[in-house]
């Protein structure tokens, strides 16, 4: 269980580094739904877009995240340096 423990603490930071490179507005939205746990409705309504819009942007910033890290579960947690 631990190897598997290392293994998913790696692939976190590395999603996270992967995070960070994406352009501001995927990475807003990437950070509201996943480490804030907002809903579409909420993230919208705090970034005054559509719902729509959010959802583009999480679907646009998943796509790359899937292509820079094809093992990653996305099962987004937060990670020590955004205080989680």
């Amino acid at each position: 269980m631990l190897g598997r423990d290392i293994v998913k603490d790696e692939v976190n930071e590395q999603l996270w580094d992967e995070v960070s490179s994406l352009s501001f507005k995927s990475r807003e939205v990437i950070y509201l739904h996943y480490y804030l746990d907002l809903k579409f409705t909420e993230i919208a309504e705090i970034l005054n877009i559509p719902i729509g819009t959010c959802k583009s942007r999480l679907n646009t910033a998943l796509k790359s995240l899937r292509k820079k890290i094809p093992e990653c579960e996305y099962t987004m947690k937060p990670s020590s340096r955004f205080g989680g």
